[in-house]
């Protein structure tokens, strides 16, 4: 593996990421509208229906989310590995070097799964709970 290959391969990772991210917003900010605008009113079943949907959907993105960071730790270990046997090149071997971001890194999963049902439980509060001020409409 050459730097150029590992730069790419790191560049098309930060891509996906950035994109999946950008979908995954999208699609939580959409249903909170929808909840304001239309699920606020409607029946039980109809709120229940959406919600159970939302979820679904949601878990789909959560799938491919711990892809993505699977995915790049898997690509930090086989980095490493290339550096050790003297495969690469000093500016890829830089990027391995352990740096003050690891333990954030390191993290991440447990962050992302934190978020995720944080968003799942505060979305279904919202969903459920939450009654809406009558005087906005």
């Amino acid at each position: 593996m050459t730097d150029h290959e590992v730069i790419m391969e790191l560049a098309a990772l930060i891509e996906a990421a950035t994109i999946h991210f950008s979908a995954m917003s999208t699609f939580v900010l959409l249903y909170v509208v929808g909840l304001y605008a239309f699920l606020r009113r409607a029946p039980l079943l109809v709120r229940l229906i959406a919600y159970v949907f939302f979820v679904g959907s949601f878990a789909i993105f959560v799938v491919i989310g711990a892809f993505i960071l699977r995915t790049s730790n898997l690509e930090n270990a086989a980095r490493a590995e290339a550096v050790a046997a003297g495969e690469l090149g000093d500016a890829v071997a830089l990027s391995v070097i352990p740096t003050a971001l690891d333990p954030f890194l390191n993290a991440a999963p447990a962050l992302w799964y934190l978020l995720v049902t944080a968003t799942v439980i505060g979305l279904g509060w919202l969903t459920f709970f939450y009654r809406w001020d009558a005087d906005r409409d």
